[in-house]
């Protein structure tokens, strides 16, 4: 492999991590909440 496409992969790899890093940190409240509704006992819901 070049070192240009290997620059490419990295920088690609790079990018979703930053795109997944954005959708989790909107998503932190929603998955809490979620989290702590699965915990619950049934009825306190």
């Amino acid at each position: 492999m070049s070192r240009s496409s290997l620059y490419r992969e990295v920088g690609r790899g790079r990018l979703q991590v930053v795109k997944l890093g954005h959708l989790t940190r909107i998503r932190v409240e929603d998955l809490e909440a979620y989290v702590s509704a699965l915990m619950a006992p049934p009825g306190e819901a």
